[in-house]
Order: structure tokens, then sequence, then C-alpha cells
């Protein structure tokens, strides 16, 4: 994940929280922002949430769709 070229040059920072389904093959669908307050960052949460692949909710011991998965990703400057 790229930190956005302007906010960086503008040493923004922010956090983005989103909240997706995340099906039994561990893919995120659906993903929409529930809180965040730049463009840039919020577009870049959401295209490597739907690139990424995460470990899905088990039932019984088997992958199972999360219609509520909620995540919240920092950007932050070192």
């Amino acid at each position: 994940m790229k930190y956005p070229k302007n906010l960086l040059l503008r040493q923004v920072q922010d956090r983005v929280s989103l909240t997706c389904q995340v099906d039994p093959t561990g893919h995120a669908h659906g993903c929409h922002i529930t809180d965040g307050h730049y463009m840039e960052f919020n577009q870049t949460a959401l295209v490597f949430v739907e690139h990424a692949i995460f470990n899905p909710a088990l039932q019984n011991g088997h992958p199972v769709k999360d219609d509520h998965y909620t995540l919240h990703i920092n950007f932050r400057m070192k």
C-alpha cells in the first residue's frame, strides 16, 4: 500500500475505518468507509482491502462468511 504522495508531502496522517463482508475464501466484498477524513486515504484503503486475503471466520472449524468485518488502517509517517 502506497502513501498518497500529496498527503505525504503535506505530512498528513489519518485513520480509515472500513466495514466489509469476508467470504469463506478470505476475499473482501462490499467494503465501505465508515470513518476517514481524506478521499485519497479512503481510496487507498479500499483498494488495499479489496486485494487482500484475510483469514475467514470459522464455525465448527470450517470457514464461513463474515458479514460484519471491521478494519482500521492507520496512515502514519515514520
